[in-house]
């Protein structure tokens, strides 16, 4: 109950920054928040509010103790997907449950469970990488639309604007290779590494994110010789200066993904090679094959 309830509020009320864009411009939110886990704070508030309302209360009927459960529970996984808390997340999990453990649920207390729970809502909170290639290149899309809303914001008040928000610098932005082939393996490899040395059987995971990854570097070859190119994802806003080049969103990007290289990303293609290499080194950057074999 506590992980679909955190799943369904993490990112309630989201204003499409991130938190150091709130601390910067000293946001009304980061005053409120004391600049500490501003967005997810706010996420807590708005939910708990909701949940104080008889219309939505759902917990109603629950005894005292486990509405305080849910509660501790539901604020230690959001404030979790803070992403200044990701690679602490990811060693309290490996020194909890290190490789080949064996779970054995009525024994978890409410730490490990809770630990669990962060863990699973931060793989799914970042689980576009996880998705078919045409799926999370949508994701990506529209992450770099926010991102580029940012840029422009924080220019807009004399802020510097952050790294990867800056649309008229060429290639920045996540809809790059070269940038998101960094995310994967410095941020998502090693989050799912963990996962699945201890749920092998989600396997599918691993798939999609090398087919994703094999994108991203196809596209890092692409273009490694234009570097003055601008995102063929995003059009600028009415903002930008009309030198930059404006792009429609199914241009040339999309068109090389669904015509030329969809093929080489076939989901079955991938899941039948798993009985004679999976423990191949397929997964060679970071993510062991040989602790997800089923």
């Amino acid at each position: 109950l506590t992980g679909l309830l955190a799943g369904i509020v993490h990112d309630l009320g989201h204003t499409g920054t991130n938190n150091a864009f709130q601390i910067n411009a000293q946001s009304d939110l980061a005053l409120l928040y004391n600049d500490q886990h501003i967005l997810e704070n706010l996420a807590l508030t708005k939910a708990m509010r909701l949940l104080k309302n008889p219309a939505y209360d759902f917990m109603s009927r629950m005894s005292s103790r486990k509405k305080r459960t849910v509660r501790t529970l539901l604020i230690q996984c959001v404030l979790a997907t803070d992403m200044s808390e990701h690679f602490g997340v990811i060693s309290d999990f490996k020194n909890k449950f290190p490789s080949k453990a064996v779970l054995e649920a009525e024994k978890l207390g409410l730490e490990e469970q809770g630990l669990l729970l962060k863990m699973a809502l931060k793989c799914a909170d970042l689980g576009h990488v996880t998705l078919p290639t045409l799926q999370h290149v949508v994701w990506v899309e529209s992450l770099q639309a926010e991102f580029y809303r940012q840029g422009d914001w924080e220019r807009d008040i004399g802020l510097t604007v952050s790294v990867l928000c800056d649309r008229n610098k060429p290639r920045c932005g996540p809809a790059h290779g070269e940038n998101q082939m960094g995310f994967l393996e410095i941020i998502c490899d090693p989050m799912y590494n963990a996962w699945l040395e201890l749920f092998p059987k989600c396997i599918q995971l691993a798939f999609n994110l090398n087919s994703n990854r094999r994108f991203w570097e196809s596209d890092r070859k692409h273009n490694a010789n234009m570097p003055d190119s601008k995102s063929p994802l995003i059009s600028p806003s009415p903002n930008t200066p009309k030198n930059i080049p404006k792009f429609s969103k199914r241009s040339s990007f999309l068109n090389r993904l669904t015509k030329a290289q969809q093929p080489s990303f076939a989901v079955n293609e991938e899941i039948s090679s798993r009985t004679s290499d999976a423990t191949s080194n397929r997964m060679s950057h970071n993510v062991d094959m040989s602790a997800v074999t089923e």
